[in-house]
C-alpha cells in the first residue's frame, strides 16, 4: 500500500511539474509573475442519482473578486454548469457537461462544452482518480458571431481519503489539472503549449447522506504573453507571463437518491 500511495503522489507531482513546459515562445523570453488578490468564492451543487453510480448535476459558483482571471480574457463573476456522469462499467465513467461563465465585463462571457473519461481507482484506502477531457470553449466578444474559439485537452488527477468523525464522513481531496491549448483561430496564442493549471485541496464534511459541506483552496495559473508590447524603437518585446490566482471557497453539495451510490466521492466530477 505504501508503495502504491507513493507512486500516486509521485504521479501528481509529475503532473504538476509538467507545467514547466507551459511557457510561451520564444523560449528565451523572461518570465514575469503577476498575482491576483485573494479570490473568495461560494458555490452550491445538486446531484441526482438516477441509477447506480450515475447522476445528473447542476452547480453554480459566485466569485467576489472582479480581478479574477480565467484563460486570459475572462473575469468570471458567475459560473453555471449542467452535466451528466455515467458509470460505464467497473471503475470507468464517462461524462459530458455544458457551462457558462458570466463575466463582470459583459463582453467577455464564455461558454464551454466538455466531454470526459474518468477512471476511479483505489490504492488501499485512498481513492485515485484520473481524468482525460476535451473542452470546446467559445469566447464571446459582444456577440455570438464576433467571438473566438478554443479546443483544449485536459489532464487531471486526484487523491481522496475519507475518515469518520462522530459517525459522519470527513473527506480530504488533493487534485491537479492542466489544460493543453489547440486554438481554432490564428493569433499569437497558438504558440502556447499549456493555457492553465489548477492545484486544489478540498475538505468535505458529510452533515447527512444528502448534504455535504466543503471548503477548498486553489492556486490557478495562466500562461500567456502580452499583445503589442514594443520598445521606443518599435521592436517587439517578448516576455512570458505566469498569472497566479489564489482562491479560497465554500460550497454546499446536495445529493438526491443517495441509495443509488455504492461509494460516494464528493467533488466529482472534477471541475
Amino acid at each position: 500500500m505504501i508503495k502504491h500511495t507513493f507512486c500516486a503522489v509521485v504521479f501528481l507531482l509529475l503532473l504538476s511539474n509538467f507545467s514547466s513546459f507551459a511557457q510561451t515562445k520564444p523560449d528565451n523570453a523572461p518570465i514575469v509573475k503577476r498575482y491576483t488578490g485573494l479570490v473568495p468564492m461560494a458555490g452550491i451543487k445538486g446531484e441526482y442519482y438516477f441509477r447506480e453510480n450515475s447522476c445528473v448535476f447542476y452547480s453554480i459558483d459566485y466569485n467576489f473578486n472582479k480581478d479574477y482571471r480565467y484563460l486570459v480574457t475572462n473575469s468570471t463573476r458567475l459560473y453555471n454548469r449542467l452535466g451528466i456522469e455515467v458509470n460505464a462499467g467497473g471503475k470507468w465513467y464517462v461524462g459530458a457537461s455544458a457551462s457558462h461563465r458570466l463575466a463582470y465585463d459583459a463582453g467577455l462571457n464564455m461558454a464551454t462544452v466538455k466531454a470526459n473519461v474518468t477512471h476511479r481507482g483505489k490504492i488501499g484506502s485512498i481513492k485515485f482518480i484520473k481524468e482525460l477531457s476535451g473542452e470546446y470553449i467559445h469566447h464571446f466578444n459582444q456577440s455570438f458571431f464576433d467571438s473566438k474559439k478554443d479546443l483544449q485537452a485536459g489532464i487531471a488527477a486526484a487523491l481522496y481519503k475519507e475518515v469518520k468523525v462522530a459517525q459522519h464522513p470527513l473527506g480530504f481531496m488533493l487534485s491537479y489539472k492542466i489544460l493543453l491549448n489547440s486554438n481554432l483561430y490564428a493569433d499569437i496564442y497558438k504558440d502556447r503549449r499549456i493555457d492553465f493549471t489548477r492545484l486544489r485541496a478540498d475538505v468535505f464534511y458529510g452533515i447527512s447522506k444528502n448534504l455535504y459541506l466543503g471548503v477548498f483552496v486553489m492556486r490557478e495559473t495562466e500562461y500567456y504573453y502580452p499583445v503589442g508590447t514594443s520598445d521606443a524603437a518599435g521592436n517587439n518585446i517578448y516576455y512570458k507571463v505566469n498569472h497566479v490566482s489564489p482562491v479560497v471557497g465554500l460550497n454546499l453539495n446536495f445529493v438526491l437518491r443517495p441509495d443509488n451510490i455504492k461509494e460516494y466521492i464528493p467533488g466529482l466530477p472534477l471541475r
